[in-house]
């Protein structure tokens, strides 16, 4: 799914697309909520929009305080996937944007 709007919102000059696929060897340095801060800003484009998209994202340790500070700001729009169960948590649902 991530993949289908990655391609969909590269489409578009405006669009700056920050990618994170924990599955994958290459974003392996991410462990934490400080790595995944670093790396986004690392990525950032101001002057456009940024969508910030994670898979796996609960194989980065307190990913949600990244999360809740990037949905308040202006140009970006983060998705986040997981597939662990503890993602279900009730706890979860009141900590991304």
């Amino acid at each position: 799914m991530l993949k289908m709007i990655r391609s969909i919102k590269e489409e578009d000059d405006n669009n700056n697309i920050i990618y994170v696929d924990k599955e994958k060897e290459q974003f392996d340095f991410i462990h934490n909520y400080q790595d995944l801060n670093e790396y986004i800003k690392s990525k950032w484009v101001k002057g456009k929009m940024n969508y910030i998209l994670v898979d796996e994202i609960q194989d980065i340790e307190m990913f949600e305080r990244i999360v809740r500070s990037f949905c308040t700001e202006p140009d970006a729009e983060v998705i986040v996937t997981g597939s662990n169960a503890k993602m279900l948590s009730s706890d979860l649902s009141t900590l991304p944007c």
